[in-house]
């Protein structure tokens, strides 16, 4: 599953971008289009948080990307043991 959303993120997107100094818009690929979309999300929940407004919004992404960021159960490095001399009591 992961695979497939990092390769919906990297997948360039035909979008509709206006050419400077004229009228008319031409279609471009926009290279990782995903990701500036969902950037562009975040901040503007991050933003109407910051002002008081959508605060349920906000604390709901909060901690959904708080636990997004956490290692998996599998990915967890285990604690461990400290090999070598007796550390108690100073002994080095």
């Amino acid at each position: 599953m992961r695979g497939l959303i990092l390769q919906a993120l990297a997948a360039p997107q035909a979008r509709l971008v206006k050419v400077e100094g004229k009228k008319r818009r031409v279609t471009v690929e926009v290279p990782m289009a995903m990701c500036d979309d969902i950037v562009a999300g975040l901040q503007l929940v991050a933003r109407l948080g910051a002002q008081g407004h959508c605060l349920p919004v906000f604390l709901r992404m909060t901690f959904g990307l708080h636990q997004a960021m956490q290692a998996a159960r599998e990915e967890r490095q285990r604690p461990r043991r400290a090999q070598g001399g007796d550390l108690r009591h100073g002994a080095a």
